[in-house]
């Protein structure tokens, strides 16, 4: 996952693994988004890479400053 041009990773475990790998990712709001893929043995785990923690951080910024504007006004 740390190739900046790969979008996907998938990982082919068995579910105990797959498991824990799904929630790892959740625990730690990974900008990932993971299914399984229920076809073949074993079941893959399939992570495709995000951006929402650059989203959210836009969308602060984005408050941030018009809070700012509302002060400046005042």
């Amino acid at each position: 996952m740390a190739d900046p041009a790969a979008k996907t990773h998938e990982f082919r475990y068995a579910q105990d693994v797959r498991s824990t790998l799904a929630s790892f990712i959740q625990q730690r709001f990974l900008d990932l988004d993971h299914i399984t893929v229920n076809t073949g043995s074993p079941h893959q785990l399939v992570c495709t890479k995000n951006n929402k923690s650059h989203q959210h951080a836009l969308a602060l910024r984005e408050k941030d400053e018009t809070l700012l504007a509302t002060l400046n006004g005042l």
